[in-house]
């Protein structure tokens, strides 16, 4: 964009933009309006409406005036009812069982596709798929409601959600998608301690129960040393000075960034691994073992639409 008026005007229009959303955002839940009823009642005055810059192609005014709602008050909506509800599969059951059935939930929604009430058909739809997934018909009746609205969404990413949700409806789960599996050129540079944040959020305290783990580990090539202990279901990590002594009967292992990456991401194994420059193993190497174990491989091949 070039031109000092026309510049102007464009940031002018999108401060105005966000302003309103913050504002009347706050304004509607300070009178007791849940983020879903904000949702729902929000309309851009008409000079914005108008605007090209502030149309909703990418995010929209549903969305952001939640995300203004959450920033300040949080997720829960001040409903009792919201606090604890039921997991979606088991209140699907119920809600089926309260329509008289799937047959009849089924009618009833064919009857809202009908009448392109779309959001009521996939409302109704979800419920039968998480109450049965292998219920073919609801499978592809609420595909067909995703496809109309993603037809019917001005914003990109609202388009894109519902139809790759009718895209695994009648499809099943794309394999391949874990981000880990296709970043792992980032993760070579990616620093020693982000890395070791991120592989504390795969720990799995199921698996690690009371039990107390440490480990010294020492990323060859950067000449960095850390004490990783895994304690009461978290793993922690600090940094230790070289000259500090390894505490008695704590595994050691010193490996490259690049290996150790592989092994966390567990594209080797720790016991086909052979010592040499680039792998110094001091300790159990049972202990060790255990150690990776706790950790969850990553998996983005999850279903979205269904339980």
């Amino acid at each position: 964009m070039w031109g000092r008026d026309r510049v102007g005007h464009f940031l002018s229009s999108q401060g105005d933009l966000y302003k309103f959303i913050h504002d009347q955002t706050l304004r509607l839940a300070n009178q007791g309006a849940t983020p879903g009823e904000i949702a729902d009642r929000l309309q851009l005055p008409a000079p914005l409406r108008t605007e090209f810059s502030a149309r909703g192609y990418y995010g929209t005014l549903k969305h952001n005036s939640r995300a203004v709602y959450q920033f300040y008050f949080g997720w829960y909506d001040g409903n009792p009812a919201h606090l604890d509800p039921l997991p979606r599969a088991a209140a699907a059951r119920r809600y089926v069982e309260l329509a008289g059935g799937a047959e009849a939930m089924r009618l009833k929604a064919a009857a809202a596709l009908d009448l392109g009430e779309y959001r009521w058909a996939a409302e109704l739809l979800n419920h039968l798929v998480f109450f049965d997934p292998s219920d073919r018909q609801a499978r592809e009746m609420l595909a067909g409601a995703y496809e109309q609205m993603g037809y019917q969404a001005e914003s990109g990413t609202w388009r894109d959600s519902y139809l790759s949700g009718a895209k695994e409806l009648r499809e099943g789960v794309t394999e391949g998608l874990s981000m880990e599996k296709n970043m792992v050129g980032v993760l070579y540079h990616t620093g020693t301690g982000h890395f070791l944040d991120a592989l504390a959020t795969r720990l799995d305290y199921d698996a690690a129960g009371s039990s107390h783990h440490q480990l010294l580990l020492e990323i060859l090539d950067d000449n960095q040393r850390f004490l990783v202990e895994i304690r009461n279901g978290v793993m922690r990590y600090r940094t230790v000075a070289e000259p500090e002594p390894s505490p008695e009967s704590v595994p050691y292992l010193g490996l490259s960034r690049k290996l150790f990456i592989q092994l966390a991401l567990r594209q080797v194994a720790l016991g086909d691994l052979v010592s040499g420059d680039n792998l110094r193993v001091e300790g159990s190497m049972v202990d060790l073992v255990a150690f990776f174990r706790l950790f969850e491989p990553s998996n983005g091949d999850f279903a979205i639409v269904e339980p």
